[in-house]
Formats: C-alpha cells, structure tokens, sequence
C-alpha cells in the first residue's frame, strides 16, 4: 500500500479511535486548501446522496455541481468546469480516476445509516442498489438479482418502479434518509448507527 492510499488508511485507521468526533466540520481534514468549486455525485437542490450532503456539511461556503455519474462529475472537473472532484472511497470507479487525478485531501465523515426496504410483500423479486453498498446484501432477504444504479438516491424510485411495473415484491438498499423519502411498505435496519466513510479530494494531474 503506497502513497495516497497508505495516506487514506491511516486517516480511517486515526478516526476509529475517536469515538466521539469534534463538532468541528474540518475535524480530521488532511490536505491542501480545498479548492472553491467542487464537483460531486448528486442533486444539490435535493441533497439525496450521501456525496452531497457531505459536501454542502462539509464546504456550505463552496459551489458544488451535482452530477448524475462519477465519471461525468470527474468529466466536468477535467473540462475546468470545477476544481476538483469530491469521492467517497467506497466508489467503484475510484481506482481507475487516479489514472487522470492526484490526491488533494481527505477527511472521514459520519454518514446515515444504510437500511434495507422493498415495495410489496414476502421475499423480493429483486434488489436495487449502487455497487458499493454491496457490503450490505448479507442481511437483506435475497432472492433473486440484483439490480445496479448510478448512485444510492436512485434506488427506492428504481425499486417502487419495478414494484408497479411487474407486481412483485422489489428490494433496495439506501441511506436511512432516502429510503424515509420514498415511504416504502417496509424497512430494515442494514447498519444500526452512523456509519464512518472516508472521502477524498482529487484534482486533475497537471
């Protein structure tokens, strides 16, 4: 493990031996100055994903752009339409974004709690979900496939959809907030507490 990954590792690593983290939003931020325009997966008008929330909780004093994909935020940075890409390291296209940027900073946030819900009755047909809460599949009822989206916002419309659409029971797994949103028939607690997930700041190699 080298470089900014061996960098990243210890800021989890120094993070889970404090238990109760300062209310000081810049507690753990390692890193050069953040720049002024951030660009980040999400709605900034909703805040529905996890990157978002972050970001505006982290930077209120930014501009920050929502994008639909990782890649079309890392895109618009790339094209200098922002200054730099904010990632949770959960993300599953983060090891081929170091090919194109360099790691500028890096924090630990305390996120929502993920939980399981569906739309219908009994075992689901079938589960929404983004790639990296993957994680999470061992405690939810699992039947049949799983269904992939773009980011965690994304999956309780995708599920209550698929509901209607096939009357069959759909699963999804989702920040607690989000889930709440869509009122689904039922929801499970995944993760019991906040959950601590580190992010970092890229910015394009020069």
């Amino acid at each position: 493990m080298k470089g900014a990954d061996h960098h990243i590792w210890r800021l989890v690593q120094m993070n889970n031996m404090k238990s109760d983290p300062k209310p000081d939003p810049f507690y753990g931020y390692q890193g050069h100055p953040v720049p002024n325009r951030l660009a980040a997966l999400g709605n900034p008008k909703d805040k529905m994903t996890v990157s978002m929330t972050t970001a505006f909780r982290w930077f209120p004093e930014h501009e920050i752009s929502g994008f639909e994909k990782f890649d079309d935020a890392a895109t618009a940075v790339l094209c200098g339409e922002a200054d730099a890409l904010l990632v949770p390291i959960l993300c599953p296209s983060l090891n081929s974004l170091w090919v194109r940027f360099k790691h500028h900073g890096s924090f630990v946030d305390r996120i929502s709690p993920f939980v399981y819900g569906q739309f219908g009755e009994g075992t689901p047909a079938s589960i929404v979900l983004h790639p990296a809460a993957n994680r999470f599949l061992s405690q939810c009822p699992i039947q049949g496939p799983l269904e992939h989206i773009n980011n965690n916002a994304e999956a309780p419309g995708r599920a209550r959809r698929m509901h209607s659409a096939l009357k069959r029971t759909i699963g999804f797994v989702a920040p607690d907030f989000v889930a709440q949103h869509e009122a689904p028939d039922q929801i499970k607690y995944v993760v019991q507490g906040a959950d601590e997930l580190p992010f970092v700041i890229l910015v394009p190699r020069k």
